[in-house]
Parts: structure tokens; C-alpha cells; sequence
């Protein structure tokens, strides 16, 4: 994040570290409050100019951003006072609403507020910089806490892996105890023809979708261009936290 910023950051430990890909693909949700520059544009201009933003948008990074110009972050170029030009992106804005004197909105991956900001401002005929900026979601976490220092409080804040589901952003794939024990085993699988075939031939090669068994989660698995589902990474299914479950039998026999 922002190094100003604040907000929601999940941490992934033990096995659902092998998921955070998945969040890395899901809408981010931003809550920022901009400070105008005399004079300031009108609540409906600041509206109208924000719905132009709306929908899939090319998009040219801060220049203090930590993307890579040829081995050196581009901040680290700027505050040198380096000459370099960055190329636009593709992103996605899903929503952005005015309220009050601050704005939200739900993006994709990849996408920077302050260069909202910065085109927002621009498309306005105005200038502004970025007074606060809060991230109040990353895919279905929404909830932002303090680490505690306590081990106990901290495994009181876990939360199962399936919870990454909760979202509805992530596709869900659930498979018969045969295909689990396939993709335990590293091999991919070709889906009987029920509903779950079809969802996934409608889904692009190569997206990550998650494998379900009665609720479990099985395997970060993508289909392939002949429609076959394969594993990317398997999850143990008695990995725990971190270890936590091991640790504990290990405490218990050598009482």
C-alpha cells in the first residue's frame, strides 16, 4: 500500500499462503478525502467528471510508485530527480461514489488512487491532493484490527481458508471424492457432464478457480485450453495454522 495509507492488509499463514494469489485478483474497495485548491469544483461537477472514470480505463501509474524502470523503483527515479516515462495500464473502476468530502470506490488489481486523483483534478481543470486514504476491503475482508502481541488473541482472530469464498469474486469448483483424490495426487481431472462442467468451459484458461470438497477447500486449480482442470497448488488438508495442529500433538506426546 501507500506508504501514507491505512486499512485492510489480510496476512495468509501455514496453507493459505498458497492462495493469496487470489486476493492479489480481487476489487479492492478505497475511502479518500481530496483537498481542492481554490477553486474548488462543485459536488455534481466532481460526480459527473468521476462517472467518465467508470468501466475499463488506461491508466499511467504515479511516478512515485514502486514499479520496476529498468531494475529501480520508480519513486526512487523520481526523488533523484530522474527523467523516465511510464506506461499507461489497463484497470478497472467497478464504482465511485461522492460522499461529502470524501469518495469511494471498488477497483481491480493494479489500479492507483492517487492517479484518480491526479486525472480526476485534471478533467476537472483543477488541482487537489490526497488528504487521507483508507482501504476498507480487499476481496471478502473487511474488517481491519490490530495485531495483538498475545499468541492466544492472535489465533482467536484466525479465519478458515474458505473464507476467501465469502467475497463471490473467486469461482468455486466442487468436485467428487475421485477428482479430489486426482488433484491430491497432482492430476488433473475432465468434469462429468453436470453443472460444474459447463460453469468452468465458460470460464478463461488459465483463471484460478478454487476445488471444494463438502466444503473443504481442496486445490487452487485452473482449466486448460482442452478444458481439463489442474492443479496449481494443493492444500494439505490437515496443514492448520501455521502448524498449530502438529505443534499441539508434538506438545501432547511429550508430556
Amino acid at each position: 500500500m501507500d506508504p501514507d495509507a491505512e486499512g485492510v492488509l489480510p496476512i495468509a499463514l501455514g496453507e493459505a499462503t498458497k492462495l493469496v494469489r487470489l486476493l492479489v485478483e480481487a476489487r479492492k474497495t478505497y475511502r479518500f478525502t481530496l483537498e481542492w485548491l481554490s477553486p474548488r469544483p462543485s459536488a455534481a461537477a466532481i460526480e459527473a467528471a468521476l462517472e467518465t472514470f467508470l468501466g475499463e480505463i488506461e491508466q499511467v501509474p504515479p511516478r512515485l510508485s514502486a514499479i520496476h524502470v529498468n531494475g529501480k523503483r520508480a519513486y526512487a527515479l523520481a526523488r533523484a530527480g530522474v527523467a523516465f516515462d511510464l506506461a499507461a495500464r489497463r484497470v478497472h473502476l467497478y464504482s465511485a461514489r461522492l460522499e461529502g468530502d470524501s469518495i469511494e470506490i471498488v477497483c481491480s488489481k493494479g489500479f492507483y488512487v492517487r492517479s484518480l486523483a491526479r486525472d480526476l483534478a485534471a478533467r476537472l481543470g483543477a488541482q487537489c491532493r490526497i488528504a487521507s486514504l483508507r482501504r476498507t476491503a480487499v476481496g471478502p475482508f473487511a474488517a481491519a484490527c490490530p495485531l495483538p502481541a498475545e499468541r492466544q488473541a492472535l489465533l482467536a482472530l484466525l479465519l478458515p481458508v474458505e473464507r476467501i469464498l465469502a467475497g463471490g469474486d473467486i469461482a468455486c469448483l466442487d468436485v467428487s471424492a475421485d477428482e479430489e483424490m486426482r488433484l491430491r495426487f497432482g492430476q488433473g481431472v475432465f468434469l462429468s457432464s453436470r453443472q460444474e462442467k459447463s460453469d468452468v468451459e465458460c470460464a478463461a484458461a488459465g483463471r484460478p478457480m478454487l476445488a471444494m470438497r463438502d466444503g473443504k477447500a481442496v486445490a487452487l486449480v485452473c482449466r486448460s485450453e482442452t478444458g481439463e482442470v489442474r492443479p496449481v497448488r494443493v492444500l494439505h488438508p490437515h496443514g492448520g495454522v501455521a502448524g498449530e495442529p502438529q505443534q499441539q500433538e508434538r506438545e501432547k506426546e511429550g508430556r
